[in-house]
């Protein structure tokens, strides 16, 4: 199985789209899709990510090797990775901010500076 079906299957276990993955990871749609098709690898920091999003093992998803699930050991280091992920909140700022002009990113970087 590749990574792109195990990607699928995991996603599709959970019961969540595409678009919801991708939001939650902070890609777009399309690059989701591309992973599934296996037209692009995620990076290993995106491996990370779809572990813990998706409820499943890291060595699983890269290598195919192992049980999908994994361990309550596993489960608590896992834990403890996902809290270092932004909330969505910010990812969806990230976002924006990177669709901006670089004028109007020095405008937000002035106004975060007076807020902060």
């Amino acid at each position: 199985m590749s990574m792109g079906e195990r990607i699928k299957r995991a996603r599709n276990r959970e019961g969540i789209s595409q678009m919801i993955l991708a939001e939650r990871m902070g890609v777009t749609p399309g690059g989701c899709g591309h992973w599934e098709r296996n037209f692009n690898t995620p990076s290993v920091e995106n491996i990370a990510k779809l572990a813990v999003i998706l409820n499943i093992s890291f060595e699983w998803l890269a290598t195919g090797r192992g049980e999908m699930e994994y361990s309550d050991e596993g489960r608590e280091q896992l834990k403890e990775v996902g809290n270092k992920f932004p909330p969505k909140d910010e990812l969806k700022l990230i976002r924006e901010y990177r669709q901006i002009s670089i004028k109007k990113r020095e405008l937000v970087a002035n106004l975060v500076s007076y807020l902060t």
